[in-house]
């Protein structure tokens, strides 16, 4: 069991209390009950969920085994890399299913991305749409604080986790032409 951290939780640009602070600069609220709010909300922890995920055998070609990979992630990266994922899916690919659930998803959670110009979400991306981010990282904590599994796996997504895929398409494809590419 690999443990992966990008620790998006400090990143500035993206950081969920930097994103409340902009949101409620023109609020004159004092910054300690800005904090407190963003505290409340996304409480400060390092609370791990597993990403469990199939992996064809070095042999697949004459086999066709796969085994089970499980990849650890603190839970603000998590959210942070299926937020990613997501809007990855939806503006870059057209997918018609946008939740992580085939083994090439893998990738968008393993690989930071954050830097790359010429990935479509990356770290301008979320700034320039920092809203919409905030927007579905509210969403994805809340469907997922309870879980300590995230099943990645062709067939699950129905079985675990119904009418969830088509509320995150129809929020951004409702918010896409605010979208700053």
């Amino acid at each position: 069991m690999s443990f992966i951290s990008f620790d998006y939780d400090k990143i500035n640009e993206i950081n969920i209390d930097m994103i409340f602070k902009k949101i409620f600069k023109n609020c004159y609220l004092p910054e300690f009950i800005v904090s407190e709010i963003g505290n409340y909300l996304f409480p400060k922890s390092k609370k791990i969920i597993k990403l469990l995920y199939e992996k064809k055998c070095d042999n697949y070609l004459t086999t066709r085994e796969t085994s089970f990979k499980i990849i650890k992630f603190t839970y603000c990266d998590f959210t942070v890399q299926f937020v990613k994922t997501l809007m990855f899916k939806q503006y870059q690919l057209n997918h018609d299913t946008i939740l992580p659930y085939m083994r090439r998803d893998v990738y968008f959670f393993s690989e930071c991305n954050m830097n790359t110009e010429n990935f479509l979400v990356n770290k301008q991306f979320l700034m320039k749409n920092y809203l919409v981010f905030l927007i579905l990282f509210c969403e994805v904590y809340c469907t997922f604080k309870n879980c300590d599994t995230y099943f990645c796996l062709y067939g699950h997504i129905m079985k675990y986790y119904p009418n969830i895929n088509r509320m995150y398409v129809d929020y951004l494809e409702k918010v896409k032409s605010q979208i700053i590419f």
